[in-house]
């Protein structure tokens, strides 16, 4: 009876032991559901990446983040408080001047075309920003790309192309008859369909097109109806998002389609010659030069300047847009310094997920904002 009552005392009290345990030390919950992610694109809607663990939120956490608070996000931007010089969070190069050092470039000019004229538009994009990952057109409209690469997003094909894309973890480009080349993560994302098209974007999941008759053609992931169907009539121009795109009709009508959470697919009323999709909130360019906003305003990135802009892109957090004279203005969070653009004059810019690249009148590239695996550092 004794020794009974002991074994029994004995395995009580281990009992509690380990509840005390569990309790006590941190990682020692049995909840295993929950989903691993790198970055707050791996989620999804409605969840936040913190700590490499997507957790249900309901604001979207910067991938540059550990789940702690951001200022810069949660309080007002202050158009000088987080002004920094020149060159501090910016990455450059002037590849018209120097050997830009990618394999095969042999004698090649590798200056890249500064893209003056009326062929300057999102019809003719020679830059392209994408989540981790860049590209750019040199003056013989070969692609170069660098930062991430661990899907081949930074692997461009050979050619001669004439205007390029960068989403998430692909990138599209357009060659001289108007096919669309598409690489990185292999997928639907990646296999456009056999058509001509006059301008191609690269989003999340899935891209979209505009072919030689006007019409709209999406292809990848259609979660969110992102891909199909698409809306009918012609159109001038095209944004693909992580899981909205919008675009432009050849009458001025703004279009948005696909995840609408936040409002990202609200988009605007009036008359239009541009417009950009992100993640959680859209921007576009009024057929007066003013700059209209929706969707998320967590960083303000909604908040656009007054002003005469030409052409708008918009990020995770934070937006830039293109204005007279070929000045850069930026707004929303400044996490990495991805609102403080260098004070050049430029002829062309294209926002990532949390960087900005443009190419200056002289035909320099210039990136600015995250610089994680080397997306701001162009070769």
């Amino acid at each position: 009876m004794i020794r009974a009552r002991d074994t029994f005392l004995r395995s009580l009290v281990f009992a509690i032991t380990l509840v005390i345990i569990g309790a006590v030390l941190p990682g020692c919950s049995s909840a295993t559901n929950a989903r691993s992610c790198t970055k707050q694109a791996d989620c999804f809607q409605g969840e936040a990446c913190v700590n490499q663990v997507c957790e249900p939120s309901g604001k979207p956490v910067d991938e540059e983040h550990d789940g702690s608070a951001d200022a810069t996000a949660d309080a007002k931007p202050d158009a000088t408080a987080d002004a920094k010089p020149i060159g501090d969070d910016t990455h450059t190069t002037d590849i018209a001047s120097e050997d830009s050092g990618r394999e095969d470039s042999g004698n090649a000019d590798t200056s890249v075309d500064p893209c003056t004229g009326p062929s300057c538009d999102s019809q003719h994009q020679r830059i392209a920003a994408g989540d981790g990952h860049s590209c750019a057109l040199d003056a013989n409209d070969a692609i170069f790309c660098w930062g991430a690469n661990n899907v081949g997003q930074a692997r461009p094909p050979a050619g001669a192309f004439v205007q390029l894309s960068a989403g998430r973890d692909h990138s599209c480009a357009l060659d001289r008859q108007g096919f669309a080349h598409c690489w990185g993560l292999i997928g639907s994302r990646s296999s456009p369909p056999a058509a001509n098209f006059r301008q191609v974007s690269a989003g999340g999941t899935h891209s979209c097109g505009i072919k030689q008759d006007g019409t709209l053609l999406c292809w990848g992931e259609n979660t969110y109806g992102q891909t199909s169907p698409v809306p009918e009539g012609s159109f001038q121009q095209i944004g693909a998002g992580h899981t909205h795109n919008c675009g432009v009709r050849t009458n001025g009508e703004l279009v948005c389609w696909g995840a609408s959470a936040s409002g990202r697919s609200d988009g605007a009323e009036g008359m239009f010659t541009q417009a950009s999709a992100a993640v959680f909130h859209g921007c576009a360019v009024r057929v007066d030069e003013s700059l209209v906003c929706w969707g998320a305003n967590g960083a303000y990135q909604t908040d656009a300047p007054a002003g005469s802009f030409s052409h708008v892109g918009v990020g995770e957090y934070h937006s830039c847009a293109l204005g007279a004279g070929g000045v850069v203005s930026c707004w929303g969070s400044d996490t990495n310094g991805r609102r403080s653009p260098p004070q050049e004059r430029f002829v062309q810019i294209s926002v990532g997920y949390a960087h900005s690249c443009g190419i200056t009148l002289e035909g320099a590239i210039r990136c600015w904002g995250s610089n994680i695996s080397g997306r701001a550092t162009p070769p």
